[in-house]
């Protein structure tokens, strides 16, 4: 008896694509459950379902579009106050009243009625509750209105379950009226993905099973699509078709989610990064009206750092760098004489920076608090003091997912929307960049040796709190930095000593990991007497701070070797460098080099230097505002004509799956009148509708193999117009549909004949 039952409410579309529906629509509040920023989001799970229930049920209704729609926006604002506003009474207290009516209804049936009407008690608590919840509402607007705060959480959830309410419509309406799983997934995946980006990641898990369940939805429902055209047509299938579609689809479906999971940087950090380039600064408008109108609310986590500058980077023992090619650089420099064919001493020696460290630890480099800031596409980046030459530079990274954006010194402006990570807004730790090729313009300091030398020691406040700071480090460090710079009488003088001395000793890229405890400034100094460029890079940092010089950490890669065949240079994790910046009073941050493997920088020793034009600040191979405005002209006109050839196409597929068979059999039959008359085979004066298609058959068939099977064709046609035109019964739908397939084929043999005969 339960099997017939089940058999006979089962939908159209069957239990499985109705179970599969329910099972993927719940992901998103499972999502946002799992987020944990909503108090009492539990309540949106049956919201969601019931929605999907009642769109699904809505969609095998005869109701137009535009009714069902209207219907579905009603009904998630009434039952989300009915369940959410807490409109509804409790279980128990509708059953007490329901007990209640049932008694008051036998006793007036048998001659004993009373005046305590039935349902009476439920009505006024009704009542009384939506005068409650107009209440909450009234005062949480008040709030709004006058700059408040409202600490009332009721409202925020309310407004979550009207939100989802309509997706979970959506949905269920379109899978059952259109068979469309994609469109109508669509809305409820772009929520789930926004309540994964604003949560920093928290609920990735219901957004793989969603993509996974979306996906073996779509291949159920197409499949139903194509089975009911294939019967429309009289066209023979496999009844396992079904299961083995599922089964492909279940295993498409499992194949994205575990490839999700095994990389789960390129499936999902890197979209969350981009999103929060272009989202951060809305962002934090949106939370703080958040915080104000739902004070309530459960906070969000923080954004966690991007690209790692956040974390340290503690010194060890042995590296291993290979020649893998990580990016190339196109500069706005002349390319380097080749060797062998003139003197390579006035080739300029850039370092591509990605990061820099201001507070020291004894075993390696962090970071203190910073902030990104988002720019756009050619906003000024920072306005370095002192003589300074620009450089143009364009990257094409190899290797993405580098963490903070290669750029030389001082990046002043960028060709695409970048986040500036800084300590303060003169103090940068690095540029912040999504793409595989981007240009940057930096400013390059170009002092003299006599202008460092005079450049003072007037540091700003800030830069010798942070770039003098030691911890406790070995006396012994202390006495060497100052016995080195003892004769040295500017702290221009004091760098290069420091630096002399330091590319003395050994390079070494198998020197054993400093012990436990140890300085590793001290270990290099006192103990190995030879390292890399990481070692020497802090040793200079930490002895130029302990004599009164602001000095910092930097990493990045060296400058790599010229391709000429690319006009640019290559870099290899070979290249990964890290040096040692100095601070000089109105110059800013100037490199030096410490590590003897590498070339020392070759400074002019006095004169002027020369200043940035503006024709050398160009960024070459950007973009500039004129030709983003038309690219972006372009793209948003490709944009409309595409959308508008897809509602056309759209609408003409969906005039003709709704058109009734009669109707389609008649247009089917006129289209080919058309075609026939434009190849002067018309029909005859007084030819009857059967006969016009026995002839133009035939006469087409008569034209060569390529004709082939039109006979059989325009009969199909003739026939369904007959019944449809003619007949007390109009032809079915597998008729009319057979009539329309066999236009389609039709078509295609009266096309060729056109263009045969066109010449003549």
């Amino acid at each position: 008896m339960v099997s017939r039952w089940l058999k006979k409410l089962e939908p159209p579309h069957g239990y499985l694509v109705v179970g599969l529906l329910l099972a993927t629509v719940s992901c998103l509040p499972l999502g946002v459950m799992a987020a944990g920023w909503l108090g009492g989001a539990e309540a949106l799970l049956g919201v969601g379902l019931l929605a999907t229930l009642v769109g699904f049920v809505a969609g095998l209704t005869p109701l137009p579009g535009w009714l069902v729609g209207l219907f579905g926006l009603l009904t998630g604002i009434e039952w989300g106050a009915a369940t959410v506003g807490r409109l509804l009474p409790s279980a128990a207290a509708a059953g007490r009243e329901l007990v209640r009516s049932a008694l008051w209804l036998w006793k007036g049936l048998h001659g004993a009625w009373t005046a305590d009407w039935p349902l009476v008690p439920l009505l006024a608590d009704g009542w009384a509750r939506a005068q409650a919840l107009a209440g909450r509402l009234g005062a949480w607007l008040q709030a709004g209105l006058s700059g408040g705060a409202s600490h009332d959480p009721l409202v925020l959830l309310l407004l979550a379950a009207i939100a989802l309410w309509w997706p979970a419509y959506w949905a269920g309406w379109l899978v059952a009226r259109r068979q469309s799983a994609l469109l109508a997934l669509a809305p409820a995946g772009t929520a789930l993905v926004a309540n994964c980006a604003f949560s920093h990641g928290a609920g990735v898990e219901w957004l793989r099973a969603f993509l996974g369940g979306s996906l073996l939805l779509m291949a159920l429902v197409h499949l139903q699509h194509q089975q009911a055209r294939w019967e429309r047509e009289g066209i023979d299938y496999s009844t396992e078709i079904r299961q083995t579609t599922g089964l492909v689809g279940l295993g498409l479906a499992s194949l994205l989610v575990v490839a999700s999971l095994a990389t789960p940087y390129l499936t999902w950090r890197k979209p969350v990064d981009l999103f929060w380039r272009y989202a951060s600064g809305p962002y934090q408008e949106v939370t703080a009206r958040l915080d104000r109108l739902f004070a309530a609310r459960k906070p969000v986590a923080g954004r966690p750092p991007a690209g790692g500058y956040g974390q340290g980077h503690e010194l060890t023992g042995p590296v291993e760098l290979s020649r893998e090619l990580v990016f190339y650089v196109a500069t706005s420099d002349p390319p380097p004489p080749p060797e062998g064919e003139g003197q390579g001493g006035n080739t300029p020696q850039h370092y591509w920076r990605q990061v820099t460290y201001d507070s020291y630890t004894g075993r390696g480099w962090e970071n203190g608090p910073i902030e990104e800031v988002g720019r756009q596409a050619g906003e000024p980046l920072a306005s370095p003091p002192g003589p300074r030459t620009v450089l143009t530079q364009t990257f094409t990274l190899v290797r993405p997912a580098l963490g903070l954006a290669p750029a030389a010194n001082e990046p002043v402006s960028a060709g695409q929307p970048c986040g500036l990570v800084r300590r303060s807004p003169d103090d940068l730790v690095g540029l912040s960049l999504q793409a595989d090729r981007y240009t940057v313009v930096s400013y390059l300091p170009s002092p003299t040796v006599e202008q460092l030398r005079r450049a003072g020691t007037d540091y700003p406040p800030g830069i010798a709190a942070r770039y003098l700071a030691l911890p406790a480090i070995p006396e012994r460090v202390r006495e060497l930095a100052r016995a080195l710079v003892a004769g040295a009488g500017t702290p221009y003088d004091k760098a290069v000593a420091v630096e002399a001395y330091l590319r003395a000793l050994d390079y070494d890229l198998n020197m054993p990991a400093p012990p436990p405890g140890d300085d590793v400034a001290d270990y290099l100094l006192f103990k190995a007497r030879r390292g890399y460029c990481d070692y020497y890079a802090t040793a200079m940092a930490v002895m130029l701070r302990a004599v009164g010089v602001p000095a910092r950490y930097a990493a990045g890669f060296a400058m790599g070797q010229y391709d000429y065949a690319r006009a640019a240079y290559a870099v290899t994790q070979r290249d990964g460098h890290a040096w040692t910046e100095v601070y000089f009073p109105g110059y800013g941050w100037v490199e030096f080099e410490p590590t003897p493997y590498r070339a020392a920088f070759a400074r002019p020793p006095g004169g002027a230097a020369p200043l940035p034009t503006a024709a050398a600040a160009h960024v070459r191979g950007g973009w500039t505002a004129s030709t983003l405005a038309g690219a972006l002209g372009v793209l948003a006109g490709a944009g409309l004509a595409l959308a508008g050839l897809f509602w056309w196409a759209a609408r003409r597929l969906r005039a003709q799956r709704r058109a009734a068979p009669a109707q389609l059999a008649r247009q089917t039959y006129a289209r080919m009148l058309r075609a026939a008359q434009r190849v002067r085979l018309g029909p005859a004066t007084g030819e009857t509708a059967l006969e016009f298609c026995e002839r133009l058959g035939r006469a087409l068939e008569a034209r060569g193999e390529w004709a082939g099977g039109a006979l059989g064709e325009a009969r199909a046609i003739g026939r369904a117009y007959v019944r449809a035109a003619y007949a007390a019964v109009p032809p079915s739908p597998r008729e009319a549909g057979q009539a329309d397939a066999a236009w389609q084929r039709l078509r295609g043999k009266l096309r060729r004949l056109f263009w045969q005969r066109r010449p003549g």
